[in-house]
């Protein structure tokens, strides 16, 4: 899939970003891997957000 294929409106893409493949979603910083989409979400321990460096 493609980056512009999980995107919902009102988000939109800007135009001078390339539209990436995406391999795979994971919301695990330690998992990702070059062509993956990280999703940083709320859990029940940590915020997702504290690891967008991360990932």
């Amino acid at each position: 899939m493609l980056l512009a294929d999980v995107t919902v409106p009102p988000a939109r893409l800007i135009k001078s970003v390339a539209d990436p493949e995406i391999s795979r979603v994971v919301e695990d910083s330690r998992q990702v891997r070059p062509g993956d989409l990280f999703v940083a979400r709320h859990g029940t321990r940590h915020r997702g957000e504290n690891f967008i460096q991360d990932g």
